[in-house]
């Protein structure tokens, strides 16, 4: 019986003992894991300095001067979104491509002195600006009847 009863007690503290141990390794593991969350929140927090931080330069297709800004400082933008309007410096010519009646065709030749007016600036008011055609639509009339 004394046998038994000791082996009891080495159990009992064997048991004891192991839940000590459980708690020890799960307070330990808890501390761990305190560490770990602090240490990503620190990350987190200079991920985003950095960010807040950076900087993009835009360049411009050609020289000039901002017209218009259609965002503000600390604005979220997009891939595509339209930020800002350049007005060149030197603009030397414009091209225009412009839509004739087909009975117009035949009398339309290449140098032709043309007056152009641009309907959201009234003639009457602002004029018109003089131009010349660079190429006939005839050679447009030939390869359509090819």
């Amino acid at each position: 019986m004394l046998g038994l009863s000791g082996q009891n007690e080495q159990n009992s503290l064997q048991i004891t003992t192991l839940e000590s141990q459980i708690q020890t390794q799960a307070a330990e593991f808890d501390n761990q894991i305190y560490q770990m969350e602090l240490q990503r929140y620190e990350l987190q927090k200079e991920l985003i300095n950095i960010d807040a931080g950076g900087e993009i330069i835009v360049k411009a297709l050609s020289a000039g001067r901002v017209d218009s800004l259609s965002v503000t400082v600390g604005q979220m933008v997009n891939v595509g979104d339209s930020l800002l309007q350049v007005i060149p410096q030197k603009i030397d010519h414009y091209n225009l491509v412009i839509w004739v009646p087909n009975d117009a065709l035949p009398y339309i030749t290449v140098g032709d002195r043309v007056n152009v007016r641009y309907e959201a600036f009234p003639a009457e008011k602002f004029g018109s600006l003089p131009a010349a055609s660079q190429s006939s639509p005839r050679h447009l009339l030939r390869h359509r009847k090819c």
